[in-house]
């Protein structure tokens, strides 16, 4: 595994290995480093949750998992289920649940994306997912992965 340090001298690293540039675009330097640093061989690069237990799951992954099975989130389901059709057409359900009945955006936010020229379901799906706390639902989350 390759070591990758920072190319900016002013980018500061924590205890926690996280890298914090000192500008927008030292943070663009320093993210061509990384991806000119990992092209051969091929890597991962981001991950977007700080808690490197966990899967990469979305939050409404997780949501369905602790609901369904009453696992925690970092916690990966057995095979046979992940695997099953049967398991991802109960998650679709419960997502079409969630955002065909449950939550949706406001008539004010489909009035400003007319206006505007935006999507009123990205606008909304990008709200709960950076404020995760002004979810409506028990089932918590959004399907994107930071």
């Amino acid at each position: 595994m390759k070591i990758i340090s920072p190319s900016c001298p002013d980018t500061i690293v924590t205890s926690d290995n996280e890298w914090l540039p000192s500008s927008f675009e030292n943070f663009l330097l320093e993210l061509d480093a990384v991806i000119a640093a990992c092209e051969d061989p091929a890597a991962i690069l981001f991950r977007g949750h700080a808690k490197r237990a966990w899967l990469l799951d979305s939050t409404f992954a997780r949501s369905c998992k602790a609901a369904l099975f009453g696992i925690r989130p970092e916690t990966p389901l057995p095979e046979k289920v992940r695997q099953s059709i049967d398991y991802h057409r109960v998650v679709l359900n419960m997502f079409l649940l969630k955002y065909g009945v449950l939550a949706r955006p406001s008539q004010e936010l489909f009035e400003i994306s007319e206006r505007e020229g935006l999507d009123a379901w990205f606008e909304f799906m990008k709200r709960l997912q950076q404020f995760p706390e002004e979810d409506p639902c028990h089932l918590k989350g959004t399907n994107i992965l930071d």
